[in-house]
């Protein structure tokens, strides 16, 4: 790469044609945002002479600026690579001048793999993708990205959930999925990406049982969900019938005849077993005659308990 000084006619000339190698979307605002760029950079190949980068719209009003000040006339320092003409030497020499190896965002590494259509195998080459995620190959969950629905590679691009759960949410409507995902914000990733998955869940459970359509049930159970003081308590008892009455079943018992007797209740693990625990400690006769009445009251609930074992 070489420093010198091109006329500024010249630059405005290159910015306004069509013939520019764009890395990036030009309307992606975040992008442009970023500011951490130097200037202009162009190829220069055997016949022909381009715009490398994707950030001409900014580099556009500094150069058009200087224009004015100089009337046209004045000259500006610009990095050139001379490169043979193709998508290679292009696309290698606008990823050296980012220079962020392992740091682009999803849709950034998507665009960047849409040029793989230009190379032998449908692949990028060894050392182009050691410009973009030094840590392996990652054409695979970018194939899984891109297959997303666009309201989903929003949600994943702005890390607001993983490839993982947008999968699982794919069936889910796009303005269910934003509603949802806006009841989720306060909570933390791992709560809100259990929420999403939930109702996802329990929409497709429900949707095949009843068969009905699928966007008017998921619609139903969101506006459920909105009218609740506690959305994530409600989904689970919906989306865990069994075991959310297993629980209710267990927490009235413990009430009704434990509570506040010293008694150490345990249901089996997981939900999952054919015996319940029952501890306890004692220190005087009296302790003990508290606890083991306690017990004996309890025999009223016990085959409630026992029903619901597995």
């Amino acid at each position: 790469m070489e420093y010198t000084q091109w006329p500024i006619p010249r630059i405005i000339s290159l910015l306004e044609a069509d013939t520019r190698f764009d890395l990036f979307d030009r309307t992606e605002k975040s992008l442009l945002e970023r500011g951490a760029y130097g200037l202009v950079p162009f190829v220069v190949s055997a016949d022909r002479t381009r715009l490398i980068w994707g950030f001409s719209v900014a580099r556009y009003a500094r150069v058009r600026e200087a224009a004015d000040r100089t009337g046209a006339t004045g000259t500006v320092t610009v990095p050139v690579a001379f490169t043979p003409a193709g998508t290679e030497g292009e696309l290698r020499y606008a990823l050296l001048a980012e220079g962020r190896a392992g740091a682009y965002g999803w849709r950034e590494k998507a665009k960047i793999f849409s040029f793989r259509a230009d190379f032998p195998g449908n692949r990028l080459p060894d050392e182009i993708l050691a410009l973009v995620a030094p840590e392996g190959d990652p054409t695979g969950v970018i194939e899984r990205y891109v297959a997303l629905p666009e309201h989903l590679q929003r949600a994943v691009n702005a890390e607001a959930i993983d490839i993982r759960t947008a999968e699982i949410c794919r069936n889910l409507g796009a303005a269910v999925f934003s509603s949802l995902n806006d009841l989720g914000a306060p909570l933390s990733f791992s709560r809100r990406k259990s929420l999403l998955v939930r109702f996802a869940e329990l929409s497709a459970r429900e949707t095949d049982t009843a068969h009905t359509e699928p966007f008017r049930r998921q619609t139903e159970l969101l506006a459920r969900l909105l009218r609740d003081a506690e959305p994530e308590a409600l989904l689970t008892r919906l989306r865990y019938p069994v075991r959310s009455r297993m629980e209710e079943v267990i927490k009235t018992f413990t009430r009704n005849y434990l509570h506040g007797h010293g008694i150490r209740f345990s249901p089996p693990a997981a939900f999952e077993g054919d015996s319940y625990d029952v501890s306890f400690s004692f220190r005087s006769r009296r302790e003990y005659d508290r606890r083991v009445q306690a017990l004996a009251n309890a025999q009223e609930g016990v085959d409630e308990l026992l029903e619901i074992l597995f």
